[in-house]
């Protein structure tokens, strides 16, 4: 087996190390905002309208509470007597 390499000295454990410097007095030290998180992935707003014998029945994803009652309300306008059976959920992100 050959001999090991020489180690250059001075070895320094981590307790040993010096401190690091100060920056001047009077100096600010800018910090970066922290990240903001990732969004999340997204899901399709895939729906669908039928006419049937309970009248007109929307079902799917809708993003919000504000879409689903939009379209309630013109469905309602729309559907034959006025009858919208609604099996729409809202987008879970």
């Amino acid at each position: 087996m050959p001999p090991l390499p020489e180690v250059p000295a001075p070895i320094f454990l981590p307790s040993e190390l010096p401190a690091a410097p100060q920056p001047p007095v009077g100096t600010q030290i800018a910090t970066a905002p922290a990240p903001q998180p990732a969004p999340p992935p997204a899901v399709a707003l895939a729906w669908s309208a039928t006419i049937g014998e309970q009248g007109l029945t929307l079902q799917g994803l809708v993003p919000n509470q504000q879409a689903r009652e939009a379209m309630l309300a013109q469905a309602r306008q729309l559907a034959p007597g006025g009858d919208v059976v609604d099996r729409l959920t809202l987008e879970p992100n």
